[in-house]
């Protein structure tokens, strides 16, 4: 049994980044990973077009030395090669598994030299390196073992929204033959699944259906979208099929049919409890503004600057973690952010069972506020939250 894989040769050539099959980003295909990943690094909507149809892998490495660079690129290539990485084993059915089929090996991209500054990043030379790359394909290989890869796909892939107070409540009414015979409410989840499976969040039994069919979420951006899974038997938003793993908008009063079911279901997107908090926040607002109104009058800066952070801590709150994060893998993320003091990870005391909530105590509140723009990245394939500690929070009775 192989227990090591450093070349990405021969049987193993999928898990090289040329290996040529579809890899889609923000709505493109793209004929290899390496091609969607040098288009992720510009900004440019014509260079884009070029690598897309750039067949010539030594075109494509002139192109892509020739470009200019998005300015930001060096923060997230990481995120960007996951969310790439992700949508080639998802979107290739073979090549996952393959990977599959690696079983425990360990894998670390080996290069020869350094003659790529990046080498030693997602890689390794003689032995050293950071070996990025290997780490992320062996996690998702974890991810498919558990069936958490269409998790992991969808938060890299979309801006999910994980805020339960933002999230709308969205009812799929069921008609058959002209006639409602049933409604479906989707509330509480960041996503849900569709399908024929019975862990599915709205489960169908037609022969048609796949067993993860389709997907509904809130996307910060797009609102809230259905995505086709790679059904067989395809998705249907008013009458059209739409393209696997691909994002559709969705609105109320619209139809939606999967597969080759004669049911059909009327969506109703309901975003009465973010209207609701809107309206909280709009209160609350007013009330600081007066307060701010008043302290000035008073010329009292140090009070001012007080009120405008007053949300702001030395301690953060982490959300959405996986329940594998450790102390260890957290400091890992945040320690090039600020000094951390203290990290804390609340956990049932009667069961022992993480609960994917962290705090970390910064050194000031500056280190704090600066590690706050970790907020929606992905974390062991979770999109994670990253907010100020809210100072009234307490920790439950059943935690320790």
């Amino acid at each position: 049994m192989v227990t090591r894989i450093e070349n990405f040769e021969f049987e193993y050539s999928f898990l090289d980044n040329d290996f040529e099959c579809p890899v889609q980003f923000q709505g493109v295909l793209y004929p290899s990973l390496t091609h969607a990943y040098h288009a992720a690094r510009t900004d440019s909507e014509t260079m884009r077009c070029r690598i897309a149809h750039c067949y010539d892998f030594d075109d494509l490495y002139k192109l892509a030395s020739a470009m200019e660079e998005r300015k930001d690129w060096q923060m997230v290539r990481l995120r960007i090669m996951e969310q790439l990485l992700r949508d080639k084993f998802l979107r290739n059915r073979s090549l996952r598994e393959n990977l599959l089929r690696t079983g425990s090996a360990e894998i670390v991209k080996t290069y020869p030299d350094d003659s790529n500054p990046s080498n030693a990043y997602w890689g390794v030379i003689h032995n050293r390196g950071s070996n990025k790359l290997g780490k992320l394909l062996m996690e998702i290989r974890r991810n498919i073992e558990d069936g958490t890869d269409i998790e992991g796909w969808l938060y890299t892939t979309f801006e999910v929204v994980t805020d339960s107070l933002r999230n709308p409540v969205i009812r799929l009414k069921c008609y058959r033959d002209g006639r409602q015979i049933d409604t479906s409410e989707l509330k509480n989840k960041n996503f849900y699944i569709l399908g024929s499976l019975e862990d599915c969040n709205l489960r169908m039994l037609h022969p048609s259906i796949s067993r993860r069919h389709a997907a509904i979420l809130h996307d910060a951006n797009l609102g809230p979208i259905i995505i086709d899974l790679g059904s067989k038997a395809g998705t249907y938003p008013q009458g059209h099929k739409i393209r696997p793993f691909v994002a559709a908008p969705i609105e109320t009063d619209e139809k939606l049919k999967f597969g080759e079911s004669s049911r059909e279901y009327v969506i109703e997107v309901d975003f009465s409890s973010l209207q609701k908090q809107q309206e909280k926040k709009r209160k609350k607002l007013e009330q600081e503004i007066s307060l701010l109104e008043q302290l000035e009058e008073r010329s009292d800066p140090t009070l001012v600057q007080k009120v405008m952070n007053s949300d702001a801590s030395d301690t953060l709150f982490i959300g959405n973690l996986s329940y594998k994060t450790t102390e260890n893998s957290l400091r890992e993320l945040f320690q090039d952010l600020g000094n951390i003091q203290k990290i804390t990870i609340p956990r049932d005391y009667k069961s022992d069972t993480h609960r994917g909530i962290a705090f970390l105590t910064f050194e000031t509140v500056e280190e704090a506020q600066n590690a706050c723009k970790l907020n929606g990245m992905t974390f062991e394939g979770r999109r994670i939250r990253v907010d100020f500690a809210e100072k009234s929070r307490k920790r439950p009775r059943n935690y320790e």
